[in-house]
């Protein structure tokens, strides 16, 4: 995952976001993500930075169905994450 420059954002249209770089577990393979989607908020938290999202993630519940934006392609969609197996 990376963060989007300034250029990207403006290009993009967006304020704020996180780029997938690759899919490398089951957890985002299981929620549809992709490559290139740009996760805009996870459990309804505007990400910013990795540095911000890494905090967020240590502190979500692996119990409960996550509820994640992300960018594909110039539309807006919700995705679910979970945790746990």
């Amino acid at each position: 995952m990376s963060e989007l420059t300034d250029s990207e954002k403006e290009s993009l249209g967006l304020d704020f976001g996180l780029r997938i770089d690759a899919i490398t577990g089951p957890v985002a393979e299981r929620a549809g993500l992709r490559a290139g989607d740009i996760i805009l908020s996870l459990d309804n938290r505007d990400l910013d930075s990795l540095e911000g999202f890494a905090v967020l993630a240590a502190q979500l519940p692996a119990d409960r169905p996550l509820p994640l934006l992300v960018e594909r392609d110039g539309q807006q969609s919700f995705f679910t994450l979970r945790l746990e197996g």
